[in-house]
């Protein structure tokens, strides 16, 4: 059916009406059921150079209700083409004959041209049957038995009781859970240091290395700032470090030999022995999973 449909649309629209749009809307049944898809096809032939909206809105297919549609792909010949699409309609309205207009567009220069096109009519199917192939009604004498309606009430009952069993089961679980996401996303955080860290012993920069590394292990330990330590001098964190009573003396040491270190690179335009900056950033590594290790128990203790 389609394609005759193209090759008539080819045959009617030559080079002569080259500039026209025509559009064909039409049912491949004269017939229609109660909620059963029928097919609509809609095409339209226009110059090649044109630009065809189709309509999409469901509201556009009353009486009808869009089940479906399936667009063809565009055929061109000799600067005529032919853009298709069918719908798949349904219909739940009693009157005895219906049709369906829909509106498209086509767009030339810059004007854009709207058209209504109109289907013929379709019948309405008032039989029904429950063998398709049967030629006439079914019918049933008497009355249909009704069967009385399932007791639902030991389901809801047991429905309740889950309900209840589900609701104390998350108010135990709640503290485990909440503390083993906690402990997930510390140990993340805590990778994620190692590894800028293990990038930074990569990198060439000196300048580059202690910057990093000095705000690196500034932020992991002081993460919301609370003690300041981004924006302190190199002498107010050795007022300061004593203060981290979870680090030993020595480490405390290494985080002062590392702010130290970045003065002299930074401000002084100095470097130091490559060696120097390997060992610094490698003992910020054991200061790291001590952090680790102490926010670890934090959380543990709290839970």
């Amino acid at each position: 059916m389609r394609i005759l449909l193209f090759i008539c649309a080819f045959l009617l629209f030559g080079h002569s009406q080259a500039q026209e749009v025509l559009a064909i809307l039409e049912f491949d049944t004269d017939t229609v059921s109660l909620g059963r898809p029928v097919p609509l096809h809609l095409s339209i032939s226009h110059p090649e150079d044109i630009v065809v909206v189709f309509p999409v809105g469901k509201k556009e297919f009353e009486p009808f209700e869009l089940a479906g549609r399936k667009v063809e792909p565009t055929l061109t010949d000799e600067g005529l083409s032919v853009d298709a699409v069918t719908y798949q309609l349904r219909t739940f309205d009693l009157a005895p004959k219906q049709a369906v207009s829909l509106s498209y567009a086509y767009v030339v220069g810059k004007d854009t041209i709207r058209e209504i096109v109109r289907s013929d009519s379709l019948r309405l199917n008032f039989q029904v049957h429950t063998d398709p192939d049967a030629g006439a009604f079914q019918t049933i004498d008497g009355v249909l038995p009704l069967s009385p309606p399932p007791n639902y009430g030991l389901w809801t009952m047991l429905g309740v009781m889950l309900l209840i069993l589900l609701g104390a089961l998350a108010v135990l679980l709640r503290r485990p859970i909440d503390r083993y996401l906690r402990l997930q996303r510390l140990k993340q955080e805590w990778m994620e240091v190692r590894k800028q860290l293990k990038r930074l012993g990569q990198h060439s920069n000196q300048t580059y290395q202690l910057d990093q590394m000095n705000h690196l292990w500034k932020g992991y330990i002081d993460p919301d700032d609370a003690m300041g330590f981004l924006s302190m001098t190199t002498t107010e964190l050795k007022n300061n470090l004593p203060l981290l009573m979870f680090l030993t003396r020595s480490q405390k040491d290494i985080l002062l030999q590392a702010a130290m270190a970045g003065d002299k690179v930074i401000y002084a335009n100095e470097q130091i022995p490559k060696d120097e900056v390997d060992s610094l950033i490698w003992n910020l590594h054991e200061i790291i999973d001590t952090v680790y290790g102490e926010r670890q128990e934090l959380i543990k203790r709290k839970n």
